[in-house]
């Protein structure tokens, strides 16, 4: 799937993009509680088949930036978000479970594909209401689809998260031994 403006191909020893930043620290785009991916309703997300990350049970519908760098994907109906670092790091923000069949219903988009944003920028508005009315999971995934290409994703522990509170860490290479 071309997420970030490629496509990914299993089996390619080439990085999809050039990952430089040694440590980037994703935060939670959303107010709620973190859960480990392998407890997400679906499958491809629980699986990690788009990459490691975490899920979030939103508690407001404000979905903010969970990194500084640009807008590569912004899904017209708003449900889904691809940012990538300055550093190269692609997040994917996707707002809700099968959420697309909402076609857009709820979500208020605020940026637009190739728009910088900066950590905690309004990336968008749901009606969680609307959401679970039309009887859609509203939880909130975070994954980092080039994760292939780094040295570790290390998902924060489950818990109530705000806004700005680290979630995932990111190395892009082998840190030194703090000794």
């Amino acid at each position: 799937m071309a997420l970030f403006g490629k496509k990914h191909t299993s089996g390619s020893t080439a990085p999809a993009s050039p990952v430089s930043a040694s440590r980037t620290e994703i935060t939670a785009p959303v107010a709620g509680r973190a859960v480990p991916l392998g407890g997400i309703g679906d499958r491809v997300f629980a699986t990690g088949l788009m990459g490691p990350g975490i899920g979030i049970v939103p508690s407001r519908g404000e979905v903010f930036a969970p990194v500084a760098g640009t807008v590569a994907t912004a899904f017209p109906t708003g449900h889904a978000y691809g940012i990538r670092s300055a550093g190269g790091v692609d997040v994917l923000v996707h707002i809700g479970l099968d959420t697309v069949d909402l076609e857009g219903r709820g979500f208020v988009q605020q940026v637009v594909q190739g728009q910088t944003v900066a950590v905690g920028d309004r990336l968008g508005t749901v009606d969680l209401d609307a959401v679970r009315a039309a009887g859609k999971d509203p939880v909130t995934i975070v994954v980092i689809t080039n994760a292939h290409d780094l040295a570790a994703v290390v998902p924060g522990p489950a818990g109530d998260v705000e806004p700005g509170d680290t979630v995932i860490t990111v190395r892009a290479e082998t840190e030194p031994d703090a000794r």
